[in-house]
């Protein structure tokens, strides 16, 4: 379901095209964006995978059930799936390295998105303490109702042109070379 929805995204960006932004969905674009980046940073990669910090089973709850409204799989896989890239960084059994299995314009193939269609997509072993935690396993197996929930809301919030904001802060978030979280704020606000 995962990369289905991440290709979803990268063609539904294509409605800004056709409804434009204004000032409001670029709003919506940045809320969503930074939102979901900061869950997923704080959350999945800082607390739930490095254990960098510890807050209360709400918060991790909470917070994987946001970072999962941003399209990148749930607590479970995420965490499975970061660990290995870090066990395995730009070698061979690196999920996503632009060096393995091929260089060149087939690496950047592979590191942008082939691996998402490919066996080693699905972590071979998934953490124990996540699958021990009821409801980090519910989140990490229904992964993808935030995130369409996400999407019926933009569209509820301001019809095509809010869901085609929705779509593009999606994809800016599945983008692997991306600016971090306040550059980006600063980026954006020294353009208006």
């Amino acid at each position: 379901m995962g990369p289905v929805l991440i290709i979803v995204s990268h063609i539904g960006s294509l409605l800004v095209f056709i409804t434009g932004l204004s000032w409001g969905s670029v709003a919506w674009v940045i809320l969503l964006y930074v939102t979901r980046s900061l869950a997923t940073s704080t959350v999945y990669h800082r607390l739930l995978t490095h254990k960098s910090y510890q807050a209360s089973a709400l918060v991790l709850w909470v917070g994987s059930f946001v970072a999962a409204a941003a399209g990148q799989m749930g607590p479970s896989w995420w965490k499975a799936h970061h660990l290995t890239h870090h066990q395995h960084v730009e070698r061979e059994l690196d999920p996503h390295s632009p060096y393995t299995p091929a260089q060149g314009l087939r690496g950047f193939y592979w590191s942008q998105g082939g691996w998402l269609l490919s066996p080693r997509f699905f972590p071979a072993k998934l953490p124990a303490d996540v699958e021990s935690d009821r409801v980090l396993k519910i989140i990490d197996r229904l992964h993808f109702i935030p995130l369409v929930a996400l999407g019926i809301i933009s569209y509820s919030v301001g019809g095509l042109e809010y869901l085609g904001a929705f779509f593009l802060s999606t994809t800016l978030l599945s983008m692997p070379f991306k600016p971090s979280t306040p550059s980006a704020i600063w980026w954006v606000i020294n353009r208006f």
